[in-house]
This record gives C-alpha cells, sequence and structure tokens, in this order.
C-alpha cells in the first residue's frame, strides 16, 4: 500500500473517478499546475508522470507549441547531476552531447594567451601509472568552471565530465515524455487567487487570439512556479507576501548577447576560447557537430558579455521585436570588439544569422530571508534564483530543483502534509541554489572588471601551469626510463637519472624521443605534425626549469612566463597555417 504523502490527493481522485466518472466530477478534482515549459517546468512534469502521477498534472506554457522559441543557446550539464540519472534521461542527454576538447583563455587587447584548459593533460593524469588523480588546482577548475566537457562516449568507465546540449535538444527529450494531452500551448497566466478555505488556488489565463474570453483552472492543490526570472507567479507572490519572501531581481551591470557562427577555424573546431579585455568577454562553445547524422553543418554558440548601464541594455532587450533587430546588434557586437586581437572575431560576426540572436540585461536575486508556508505554491529554476551564466549551474540547478521537489513530494522521506514537504523543499533548494548565485555573481564581476579580471587568470593559470608541467616532466622522465632500459637489455637505471642535480642529461639523450601518450597530449594541443620537435624542445627547458624548482613556487612562475610565450608563437603558426 503507497504511504500517504502530499500528494495522496492525486491518486484518491484517481480511484475515485475510476469508479464512478462524470465531466463534472473531473472538473473539481484537485489538480497540480506546472508554470513555464523551460527545462525546470518540463524536468518536474516529466518527473512527476514517470513516478506515476499520470492525471492531474498539467504543464501550462505561453508558448503556441514547442517550435514557436528561437533555437535557443548551448547548456552545460554535469554528469555528477545525480539528478539527470535518476530521471533517465542522462543517456539520452550523452547521444546529444556535442564535445569540446579544450578551450583557451586569450588576452582580448594584445592576442596574448593567458592560458589553456581541455582534456589533454586530464587524459594523462588520468593514465599515468604514478598519478590517479588530478590535482586539487586542477579539479577545482574541472568542478567549478562552465567550459568543461567530456569526449561524449559514454563507456562505463569513462571519467564523468559536463555534457554541452542544446537547449531546445533538452527541452524536447523532457517534453517527449510528458502525455501531449497533459500539456497546455498558449496558456499565460494572468492571475492566482489564493483560496484559504480550502487550501487550493484558482489560476486565470489571459485572452488571446486562440482564446477570446478568459479560462479559469479551478482547485489547484499545488502549483509548480517554473517561469522563469521574470516569473508572473513571482510578482503574485511579492504582492501577498512582500520582498522578505520575494526580493526585487538586482542588476549585474552586464548585457548579455548569444549567437551562433558557422565559421570554420582552429578555434572553433571541437573547442573555444575566452576572450577578455577586461569590459568585455566573449565564450564559445560548439553548439551543432557536423559528425552528426542529422546536422551536417558544424556551429559555435558564442556568448559575448558587456558591461553596460541597464537603460542601454533594456533598450537591446526592446529591440528584439523590431525590423532592424539584427543590424542593431551587429553593430552594438562590433563596436565593443573592433580592437580585439588574437581571435577571429570580425570573421565569426560575418558568419552569425544575427537575427537569431538574443540580447538582454543579467539579473539575479538574493536569497529569502523568510519562506512562506501557504502549502500551495513551489518556486524552482530561475523563477527561485536567477544566476549569471558564468559558472555554468543555471541548468544542473533547475534540474535539481526538479527532482529534489519530487523527492519532497513523493520520496522516502516524503512527510504527510504538503505544508511542510513545500517548506521543507524551499529551505534546501535555497541553501544550495543561492551559493552558486553568488558564486556566479561574483564572475561576473571579476570578467568585467579591468584589474580583477587579469589577476584573476595570472594566478589561476599559474597554479595550473605547476600541474600541467608536472604531468609533462613525467612523461619526459617516463620516457628516458624506457629508452635506457631498452638500451641496457631491461636493467632498471633510475638512479643515474635521479641523480642528475644539475639537470642536464646524458649524451644518449640528446634527441629525446617524447613518449607514446606525451604525443598524443601535444596532438590534442592542436598543434600540427610540423611543430611537435619544437614543443619538444620546449619540454626539455620545462623540465630543467621545474628540476630547479626550491619548493617556493618560483619555478611554477618561470613556467607560466615560458609557456605563455611557446604557446602563444605556437597558435600564431598554427593559426597562419589554418587559415
Amino acid at each position: 500500500m503507497r504511504k500517504r504523502n502530499p500528494l495522496a490527493f492525486l491518486k484518491d481522485d484517481e480511484e475515485r473517478t475510476t469508479k464512478n466518472a462524470t465531466k463534472s466530477d473531473e472538473k473539481h478534482e484537485s489538480k497540480v499546475i506546472v508554470i513555464g515549459g523551460g527545462i525546470a517546468g518540463c524536468a518536474v512534469a516529466c518527473e512527476l508522470h514517470r513516478r506515476g502521477y499520470t492525471k492531474n498534472v498539467f504543464l501550462l506554457e505561453k508558448d503556441e507549441s514547442k517550435s514557436s522559441r528561437r533555437q535557443g543557446y548551448g547548456l552545460t550539464i554535469s554528469e555528477t547531476n545525480m539528478a539527470i540519472e535518476k530521471m533517465n534521461v542522462l543517456n539520452a542527454l550523452k547521444r546529444e552531447n556535442v564535445s569540446s576538447k579544450q578551450h583557451w583563455t586569450i588576452d582580448a587587447r594584445n592576442g596574448d594567451v593567458l592560458g589553456y584548459f581541455g582534456q589533454l593533460f586530464r587524459e594523462y593524469l588520468f593514465t599515468s601509472s604514478k598519478s590517479s588523480e588530478p590535482s586539487s588546482s586542477l579539479r577545482r577548475r574541472e568542478d567549478d568552471e562552465e567550459e568543461e566537457g567530456n569526449d561524449g562516449k559514454g563507456g562505463e568507465k569513462e571519467r564523468k565530465g559536463n555534457l554541452r546540449v542544446p537547449r531546445n535538444v533538452v527541452r524536447e527529450i523532457l517534453l517527449e515524455r510528458i502525455p501531449k494531452e497533459n500539456i497546455l500551448w498558449n496558456a499565460e497566466v494572468e492571475n492566482i487567487e489564493m483560496n484559504v478555505g480550502n487550501s487550493t488556488a484558482t489560476i486565470t489565463l489571459k485572452k488571446n487570439r486562440h482564446r477570446p474570453t478568459n479560462v479559469l483552472i479551478e482547485n489547484c492543490a499545488l502549483i509548480v512556479a517554473a517561469d522563469g526570472s521574470h516569473s508572473k507567479v513571482q510578482k503574485i507572490r511579492q504582492k501577498l507576501y512582500g520582498k522578505e519572501v520575494v526580493p526585487d531581481l538586482k542588476y549585474l551591470g552586464v548585457v548579455l548577447i548569444t549567437g551562433f557562427t558557422s565559421l570554420k577555424h582552429y578555434l572553433l573546431n571541437n573547442r573555444g576560447f575566452y576572450a577578455v579585455d577586461g569590459q568585455s568577454r566573449m565564450f564559445t562553445m560548439p553548439f551543432a557537430d557536423e559528425n552528426k547524422d542529422d546536422n551536417r553543418e558544424q556551429k559555435t554558440m558564442w556568448q559575448l558579455s558587456v558591461r553596460c548601464d541597464e537603460e542601454e541594455a533594456k533598450r537591446l532587450y526592446g529591440e528584439r521585436e523590431s525590423t532592424g533587430f539584427d543590424q542593431i546588434i551587429k553593430q552594438f557586437c562590433m563596436e565593443k570588439t573592433n580592437h580585439w586581437r588574437g581571435v577571429p572575431i570580425a570573421k565569426m560576426f560575418e558568419k552569425t544569422d544575427f537575427s537569431h540572436a538574443w540580447a538582454g540585461p543579467l539579473y539575479d536575486r538574493e536569497e529569502p530571508t523568510k519562506i512562506v508556508d501557504d502549502g500551495i505554491i513551489a518556486v524552482i529554476g530561475d523563477a527561485s534564483h536567477p544566476m549569471s551564466p558564468f559558472k555554468g549551474q543555471g541548468a544542473n540547478t533547475a534540474i535539481e530543483d526538479a527532482w529534489l521537489l519530487c523527492e519532497w513530494l513523493d520520496g522516502p522521506k516524503a512527510p504527510k502534509s504538503l505544508h511542510t514537504a513545500l517548506k521543507c523543499f524551499h529551505r534546501e533548494s535555497f541553501a544550495k541554489a543561492f551559493k552558486r548565485v553568488r558564486q556566479s555573481r561574483e564572475a561576473c564581476e571579476i570578467y568585467h572588471d579591468p584589474v580583477k579580471v587579469f589577476r584573476f587568470c595570472e594566478n589561476e593559470i599559474t597554479s595550473l601551469t605547476k600541474a600541467q608541467s608536472e604531468t609533462f616532466c613525467q612523461a619526459m622522465r617516463e620516457s628516458r626510463r624506457r629508452k635506457r632500459r631498452k638500451k641496457s637489455g631491461g636493467k632498471e637505471e633510475e638512479e643515474e637519472d635521479d641523480n642528475d642535480d644539475d639537470g642536464s642529461d646524458d649524451d644518449d639523450d640528446d634527441n629525446v624521443d617524447i613518449d607514446e601518450r606525451a604525443l598524443r597530449v601535444c596532438e590534442e594541443l592542436g598543434f600540427s605534425k610540423k611543430h611537435i620537435d619544437s614543443i619538444v624542445e620546449g619540454e626539455e627547458e620545462r623540465v630543467r626549469i621545474d628540476d630547479d624548482d626550491d619548493g617556493g613556487g618560483g619555478g611554477a612562475v618561470k613556467h607560466y612566463k615560458l609557456k605563455k610565450q611557446k604557446m602563444k608563437m605556437l597558435l600564431e603558426l598554427d593559426l597562419d597555417a589554418s587559415s
């Protein structure tokens, strides 16, 4: 027998209508209404249906159909997100993953390569005989940053990373798991009236060209607000309960423009880059893979974020319906980046259809200081905790919210009372989500500050470079040892190598060949074959510097300076070769 839980009323109604069903009865049955057909709303409706609540759970979406929205943008979803696995959508997302091997960080003022991060070092670290885990700095970067991807093969032993999937694809995966008769399109909420006497609410839908009169949805026992950062439900709740419960949106001082380019370029081919100049920042990621059967065109998503006042950001957002929107946005983007060096920005914009671009101000909100126990409305996703995209956690948090809410309603820890369930859900959701809101806000401030951004880059890259240098040093030493063992008939001669205090090599090692794994690392960097010798020579220099490091960090700084010079030179050579 099913334990009594906050959704027991749905099963009770289902049993009653099975025995004696009439249309009149159906009108007065209790309902669960999910408002908003984005990622959060689709996820919670999908999960409720998966758990067996197939009757009287409805998803309301103001769009006319699932295809009426623009293409959307790319989402970063972590494979370690327990919710997507429990909801049985992980494999579907993996199949749609568009992999990214690496990301460059470039100073757009002069074209300097500030750093690199990607799979090449991670692959070696996990195949190395002496290192089973990456350094703490490397692991921290992988956990926190929005850009990390995986190879998308989905093998059982594959290290979990991040999936890059277009937003509309994620939405479609969730929508196809919800019965069509339970989705109400063209349904925009105008008002919600709380019926305190019987702990329900009545939703009023707006009139439109398809619906000449208002429609009332009565006996709503549970309303899930998933209608985005400018949530209508949250505005209603703020009027009812005040700003302690629903704080105002807070402008972050940045406008975001998102577009898609079909340019084929070294920096965009299964990889991407950051470019920063202290006022603006661009981030790119693969969006459509030319190797996929259903899409032969390579496509890259780009996000340009620019510090500007709120009025200008609102103006750009307001232009989206005007006939000259594409030219207005293109001109704005070009004006903010026409001085950039080191990235193919002008060519990217030439290959961008700006009529499909999106532009608008970025907002978040402070954590509520009070949780209202109305027992009717749950708020999830951006409606609850909008956040900037600079930590790549918006979609993850929305899906986690959906799973968490369903657990409090139907899971092992679900209480009997709907009031208690919603209060517990909001408390747990806020604790995790608003931490990410604050982290994303901090990243937004850093990336658009002319002092903080370059200090941040240098600090991060110096620590990463030390970890990466250690990996290459290990590769070179292992290569030498294997060569010596081979020449000596399999005998170990490691003692001689360890006693090379001066950092010099034996005569036999004047032309050391980099071992196979290290060669793969170099190739994954994107360097062409003709530059491998230069890379090997550069790593020989780095080995000597590493051996001279006294442990005080001086070697790491030298690594950073040497790496910066060589990476810039080799990147420029490769760009020339690929153009």
